[in-house]
């Protein structure tokens, strides 16, 4: 299918469709996908391509069941968004241990997507994605087929489990956090993952504190751009946990993690701008109306409470993007 080779596409098409119309349903559901990406120079979205779709969902595909899950859940040419209709296709595909149906299974229990939102049930699919996509949890990262979904899978369990006010099991944050910690993976891991195995080593939350490990995991999300880890980096030096007090350090993070676009570290550059020897009090409320412009709630609350409700008039003047 993936090769370039008009002649290869066309073989591969007359192969498929022969053995799509002698009811080969993995062979209908990838002749639908090939048709959808248009590789032999059908329209997008075409409505062939829907019919072989609708075919092998109903004749039984997990994949095409899944697949025209997402159509519905997504809306667009094909289908119009339907939630209900995404939800009874999705379910069909997760009774046969689809785990892509599974997650957004998940995502609608989540965020109340044409049900009613229930966390149990987000962590229910959630838990069972990554666990059918090929038992990746137990093989490790690359091995699988379905790396995607399980990872997927994988976090959004994970961060239910640690962020919950609910408990759904025994040792629940160390659950969580034996997640993030294989997620992360010395080489190669998820930058949101590092970030959050770094805060619970911080913090000795579902693993024993190590200050000093902590540094070394935000170290490496703080890396590969990870904004949060460059702020946790920042309170890290400026508390000396971890490492020698260090505010210079301190500062440098903090205006590191606030390029990234970090509201919270954004508001601390204006606060350290403000103060020692040599403040720069116009660059600091450039930063302050920045971080106010980002959401944060204390540089809102400052702003207002020096200069009143309309501090956004009052200001824009002196204000120069920092």
């Amino acid at each position: 299918f993936f090769t370039d080779t008009p002649a290869a596409q066309e073989r591969a098409e007359k192969w498929l469709r022969s053995a799509a119309e002698q009811g080969h349903l993995t062979a209908q559901h990838h002749l639908f996908v090939l048709l959808d990406r248009g590789q032999f120079g059908e329209n997008l979205r075409s409505p062939e391509a829907r019919q072989w779709l609708v075919k092998a969902a109903l004749a039984g595909s997990m994949l095409s069941q899944g697949s025209l899950g997402t159509l519905y859940f997504n809306g667009g040419d094909l289908f119009a968004q339907d939630y209900d209709k995404a939800r009874y296709w999705f379910e069909l595909s997760a009774a046969q241990n689809g785990a892509y149906a599974m997650i957004n299974l998940g995502r609608m229990y989540r965020d109340g997507l044409g049900v009613e939102a229930d966390e149990a049930k987000a962590v229910e699919y959630y838990g069972r994605s990554w666990k059918e996509a090929d038992s990746a949890f137990a093989v490790g990262p690359g091995s699988s087929s379905h790396d995607e979904a399980a990872t997927e899978g994988m976090w959004e369990y994970a961060r239910i489990l640690r962020y919950s006010d609910h408990v759904y099991m025994e040792n629940q944050l160390e659950e969580a956090v034996r997640i993030f910690r294989f997620l992360a993976s010395d080489q190669g891991g998820s930058p949101e993952a590092q970030m959050q195995y770094g805060l619970a080593l911080a913090n000795g939350i579902g693993v024993e504190q190590n200050e000093y490990e902590a540094i070394r995991w935000y170290l490496k999300a703080a890396a590969r751009g990870n904004g949060d880890a460059m702020n946790n980096l920042s309170v890290m030096f400026a508390m000396g946990r971890g490492a020698e007090k260090d505010q210079e350090a301190s500062f440098v993070w903090a205006l590191r993690a606030a390029r990234e676009g970090h509201p919270l570290a954004t508001a601390k550059v204006g606060n350290f701008l403000s103060g020692g020897e040599a403040p720069d009090l116009e660059a600091a409320l450039s930063w302050m109306l920045l971080a106010a412009e980002r959401g944060e709630e204390s540089a809102k609350h400052f702003l207002t409470q020096e200069y009143g409700e309309d501090y956004r008039q009052r200001l824009a003047s002196l204000w120069v993007e920092p």
